[in-house]
């Protein structure tokens, strides 16, 4: 005779196989989710950051090679350390101890030894000394600034030695674009995994990382040199402005040394006084909308660095 064996009950509410299946299943899809995430967030905080330290390294190749193939002239020199009008300021003390411009109190005027037809290198600068040197040096950087064609920063922007302004606006989201994507990505992925409970809370809170995963990107790529403040020279224009400085002999022009530093690094302090006057030094000044000041700041659209087109002219050779 046959015992019948007795069935062994699960207690009431406990998860049958098939249930257990189940959950283990999402967790295990929320785990596979998890991972993605943190690799996405990783892989765009730390791009950026090797952007940031490749932006800042050392580089004195790339500053030879730059300097033995396209040498920087007075008047780029000038516009690569402080912006347009240190550019103008330097051709100014160019003419100025060359003999072709007379300097007093910072008025300007043609000198008697200026040639009648001057070479073209000259001629736009010559120009505006003739028609708004009596007004002072600043009429004569604003009225020359609006000659400046935007070819010149366009240039420039090009061989990397500063950021052109659509590039500043835009560079911020190159990583944390395609870093904020990939974790809304992986978030929606979580939601997918199936509609409990608590899957909608792990996808809540990835919701709230996205912000840091986003900004913290933005901000490393905004601290590159270039890309916010005022100067917009890039890592390789301000290593450029370095060696230059660096190799600045004892016996160079008072107009090579304005291109450098501005008039403050004028050695001939009565030179300085006759061509600056009271007007203030030149600096970058764009990048910060209408919160810029100094002498760049109004001229910088005149002179082509932003979205606009100039009028075209012939800044430099």
């Amino acid at each position: 005779m046959t015992t019948a064996r007795p069935r062994i009950r699960a207690p009431a509410g406990a998860p049958c196989g098939r249930e257990r299946l189940g959950w283990e299943r999402v967790d295990a899809l929320l785990a596979m989710w998890w991972v993605l995430y943190a690799l996405v967030a990783f892989l765009g905080i730390g791009s950026a950051g090797l952007a940031a330290v490749a932006d800042r390294r050392p580089r004195p190749e790339d500053v030879r090679h730059l300097l033995e193939h396209a040498p920087l002239d007075l008047f780029r020199t000038g516009l690569l350390s402080g912006g347009t009008v240190r550019a103008i300021d330097a051709r100014i003390v160019d003419l100025v101890e060359r003999g072709l411009v007379d300097a007093g109190g910072g008025r300007l005027s043609l000198s008697p030894d200026a040639p009648a037809t001057p070479d073209a290198h000259d001629a736009w600068l010559l120009d505006t000394v003739r028609t708004d040197g009596a007004h002072g040096v600043d009429a004569v950087r604003r009225r020359a600034a609006t000659r400046v064609p935007r070819s010149v920063l366009d240039r420039m922007a090009r061989r990397g030695l500063i950021v052109a302004p659509a590039k500043r606006r835009s560079a911020p989201m190159v990583f944390a674009g395609p870093t904020l994507a990939g974790v809304a990505g992986c978030t929606f992925g979580m939601m997918l995994a199936d509609p409990a409970a608590d899957v909608e809370i792990s996808a809540a809170v990835a919701v709230l990382l996205w912000f840091p995963a986003a900004i913290v990107p933005a901000r490393i790529t905004a601290g590159r040199p270039g890309y916010s403040g005022p100067d917009p020279a890039s890592g390789l224009g301000r290593a450029v402005l370095d060696s230059l400085r660096t190799g600045l002999p004892a016996d160079a022009s008072e107009a090579r040394r304005v291109a450098l530093g501005g008039f403050d690094a004028m050695a001939d302090t009565a030179l300085r006084d006759a061509v600056q006057g009271n007007e203030p030094d030149s600096r970058w000044s764009v990048g910060s909308g209408h919160r810029d000041v100094g002498v760049n700041a109004a001229l910088a659209p005149a002179a082509g660095f932003d979205d606009r087109d100039s009028d075209s002219g012939d800044a430099g050779d």
